[in-house]
This record gives C-alpha cells, sequence and structure tokens, in this order.
C-alpha cells in the first residue's frame, strides 16, 4: 500500500475509534466463541475450553492493544491523552495553572524579543545591493577602546586617498569603489501649539543612497552637488518604518 494511503487510514483510524473497537470486540468474541466450541468438542469443560481458547489467542487485552497499536498512530493518541491530563491536573491546581501560564507566556515574549534582536543584527541582511562588499571604516583610541567620529574634511581627504577619481582608471590609492560618511544623531522635532517629538536622523553625505544601491520607494535621493556648497540648504529623505 502507498506510503501516503497508509497514513490516512491509520489517521481515519484515530477518529472513528469506538466504531473500530466495537467491530473488532464483536470479532474478536465470534473467535473466542469458535475456539471454545472445538475446544468442548474435543472433550473439555466448557471453563477449560475458554481458558485454552484465551491462551491460544495470547490474552484478549494484549490482543486489542497490539490492535489498535497497528490500526492507528499510537504516538498521536498518546499525545492526546497527555494533553488530557495534563489539562485535568491544571484544573485542579488553579494557583499553579497560573504561575506556569504566566512563567511560559514570560519565556515566549523573552525569546521573540532576543530573535527579533539576533534577526536585525545577524541574519536578515543589510538593505543594501551588496551588503557582502561593504567596509567600515572606524578610527579608536589607543589606550580606551573608544570609537572616535570622521568629520567632513576627513571623510573627503580619506575619499581621495581611498576612491580613484570618477570616469578613471583605479590607480594603486583605489581601494574602494566608493566612500561615503554619515553620523546618527537624536533631534527634537515640533510644530506651533505641539509636543516636541523626538527623531533619529542620518547626517549623511550626497552619495549615502547611491553607494548603498538602493532606490527611492517616492521622489528622489539626494544630488551629486547637493550639500557641497558652503551655506547651501539641507536636503532630507524621508524614510518609513520596514
Amino acid at each position: 500500500m502507498n506510503p501516503l494511503h497508509t497514513f490516512l487510514a491509520r489517521l481515519r483510524a484515530v477518529f472513528t475509534k469506538p466504531a473500530l473497537d466495537a467491530d473488532f470486540a464483536e470479532e474478536l468474541a465470534q473467535h473466542l466463541d469458535a475456539a471454545t466450541a472445538d475446544n468442548i468438542s474435543a472433550g473439555m469443560t466448557p471453563d477449560e475450553a475458554r481458558r485454552h481458547a484465551r491462551i491460544a489467542l495470547g490474552g484478549v487485552e494484549q490482543t486489542r492493544e497490539l490492535h489498535c497499536d497497528a490500526r492507528g498512530l499510537p504516538w498521536l493518541e498518546n499525545l492526546a491523552c497527555d494533553v488530557r491530563f495534563a489539562g485535568r491536573t491544571l484544573r485542579r491546581s488553579p494557583g499553579f495553572t497560573t504561575v506556569a501560564v504566566f512563567t511560559l507566556a514570560l519565556g515566549l515574549t523573552v525569546n521573540a524579543v532576543f530573535f527579533t534582536i539576533a534577526n536585525d543584527l545577524f541574519f536578515r541582511p543589510l538593505p543594501a545591493a551588496a551588503p557582502d562588499r561593504l567596509v567600515v571604516i572606524a578610527q579608536r583610541t589607543p589606550s580606551v577602546d573608544l570609537q572616535l567620529p570622521f568629520s567632513y574634511p576627513d571623510v573627503q581627504d580619506l575619499r581621495q586617498a581611498l576612491v580613484p577619481p570618477a570616469g578613471g582608471a583605479a590607480s594603486g590609492s583605489g581601494v574602494f569603489a566608493d566612500l561615503m560618511g554619515y553620523k546618527e544623531e537624536m533631534i527634537h522635532l515640533s510644530r506651533t501649539g505641539e509636543s516636541t517629538e523626538r527623531a533619529f536622523v542620518h547626517a549623511a553625505t550626497e552619495n549615502y543612497f547611491s553607494l548603498l544601491g538602493v532606490q527611492p520607494y517616492l521622489g528622489r535621493f539626494f544630488l551629486p552637488t547637493e550639500g557641497r556648497a558652503v551655506g547651501a540648504d539641507p536636503v532630507i529623505v524621508l524614510t518609513h518604518d520596514t
């Protein structure tokens, strides 16, 4: 028989167990009666004939259990029994049930939070066209493990030293295809008559998005000429939750 058909037949037997048990009990009784009658015909007393018929069968309860195991899904039935037993135990101890449910809910919440953080930090790729080619350049103090920020002139100097000129062949100093700088900071936004709201922004160079290789959902990103002129108006790109 096809394994799938066998599994479906066993699954169907789990949900029709009372009817199948009744049919098997009737068949088993008929078999015992026939064996008993044969033993009586062989000269045994009725009680002795019945006892020998049971012995030859291997035991009524043992035969019924073996038949049930071969017919259904024992692991599923055992699981259902365990669940019912656990339910009865929890109903008898409401205080223990409350503590158990609270502990389980707390554990699931903590695991969900840690998985979300780990997924963002380690598993989910960066929202960039080629995240495996991105490199972070940082400077640290020699005595204390403290990361120091770069100034905008520092970024410009690094770009001239590490990135080849646009349109030109990569020279010995062309270590990277491009280089951008950004700084995360918190600002406070408010409207007239409304309370102040905090927002996190990235102050970035004009090639921030082009280096990451992403496209805007609406509108455009920075132009190459924006942000270079002294005193020019600031340009912003609004983001949304992902």
